[in-house]
């Protein structure tokens, strides 16, 4: 038999049969009488109480914690959650304003963690090699490669369609280019890459780069030779992906032009402008 104390009368009460361990915990008054009495006479007496469960959670902690669940409380999940419908389903950041709030949120969020170093992995600092072997890691890398290609196409990951790029995307049309017949948002290079806007029948690919994300070296200054010593891993790991999808995409006869997420929010115009003159002699190539 479990028992406590109510915390306003003193009186020992007991579990009740139909109360789960969480809810007990959770009931720090003997009957709603004593609660309601403690509500309108004594507020402090329910700081003091929600002070002395937080400190038992703190201590003790749940009692269900690193348990897996059982078959039983599964099943009566799955019921309760059955026919419920989730407003996210279906919608995109183009679609919905919460879907695209949200992302810039999420991305905000992580670009603070990855700055502070509280982003940990266990996989961190390991290669698909180490983790999984030779054979293993490279059907693995082909099949994530060919995932995440998918994936930015179709937009459904933060990487794509981000701010500068709907800004971008926004001045084009503008200037009276048409998407999917004059550029395409979101190009799949030859089963490689992806790219942010492509004009395919000028050989054009037209990049947009996150600051942080791909180091604006205006804003994170660094030496080529020790990129380490001033940037973040996923940095450096992204200024070398870019250098390697530059060459690849000057090989296969493109011109390949990128401009910084600063620029692209700050002197919009600048940046459009640059595009029109590059656009034009390209056309005269």
């Amino acid at each position: 038999m479990i028992t406590r104390n109510c915390v306003f009368c003193g009186k020992e009460f007991v579990k009740k049969p139909n109360e789960s361990h969480i809810q007990f915990k959770g009931r720090t008054y003997c009957s709603s009488s004593c609660f309601g009495k403690v509500n309108m006479l004594d507020k402090e007496k329910i700081d003091v109480s929600i002070k002395k469960l937080k400190k038992y959670m703190q201590e003790h902690g749940a009692w269900n914690k690193g348990k897996p669940l059982s078959k039983k409380h599964l099943e009566s999940l799955s019921k309760s959650l059955k026919g419920r419908k989730v407003w996210i389903k279906g919608l995109t950041k183009d679609t919905d304003e919460r879907v695209r709030k949200l992302g810039e949120e999420h991305s905000e969020k992580l670009k603070k963690l990855f700055i502070e170093g509280k982003l940990k992995s266990p996989r961190k600092g390991k290669s698909y090699e180490e983790l999984y072997g030779v054979e293993k890691a490279k059907k693995l890398k082909e099949q994530v490669s060919k995932r995440n290609i998918k994936r930015l196409v179709e937009r459904v990951i933060p990487q794509a369609n981000t701010k500068p790029e709907r800004i971008l995307k926004k001045e084009l049309v503008k200037l009276g280019f048409k998407e999917g017949k004059d550029f395409i948002h979101q190009y799949d290079f030859y089963g490689r890459y992806v790219c942010d806007f492509a004009f395919p029948e000028i050989k054009l690919i037209i990049e947009v780069q996150g600051d942080f994300w791909h180091a604006n070296p205006s804003k994170y200054p660094y030496d080529e030779n020790r990129m380490e010593a001033n940037l973040r891993p996923i940095q450096i790991r992204a200024v070398k992906r870019d250098k390697s999808k530059m060459a690849y995409i000057t090989k296969m006869g493109w011109r390949y032009v990128y401009f910084w997420e600063y620029f692209i929010i700050n002197d919009t115009e600048n940046v459009v402008n640059a595009i029109k003159t590059i656009i034009e002699n390209r056309k005269k190539e």
